[in-house]
């Protein structure tokens, strides 16, 4: 399963995929910005209900996760940025037997 993760920088992307594969793979902190500079991938394993239910832990698929960069990150890097995201979603297209899931992650606040 090929998962890729879009938003805005600082909106969780890295964290979202922490939490899929569930441990820390990628760099995140709350900043305006943008922690992730390249794209990075990580294959592991989705075990979903492990953290709920005892004995789950081989319940689950094997994921591909690919972490982007932000848009609107506080350097205007969004050209460059999204170059090299069309890059990756094209490589998972062709080598990775292609993208199931794209993930557009989007803070949501009360403000």
């Amino acid at each position: 399963l090929n998962l890729i993760a879009l938003g805005r920088t600082g909106d969780g992307k890295s964290s979202l995929l922490n939490d899929l594969i569930g441990h820390e793979v990628f760099k995140q902190k709350r900043a305006v910005k943008s922690q992730t500079k390249e794209i990075q991938t990580h294959t592991g394993f989705w075990a979903p209900l492990h953290p709920h239910i005892p004995h789950k832990e081989d319940f689950g698929c094997k994921i591909h996760v690919i972490d982007t960069p932000g848009f609107g990150d506080s350097q205007m890097r969004d050209n460059t940025f999204f170059d090299n995201i069309q890059q990756a979603i094209l490589n998972a297209a062709v080598h990775e037997r292609g993208v199931h899931c794209f993930l557009m992650v989007f803070k949501i606040t009360a403000k």
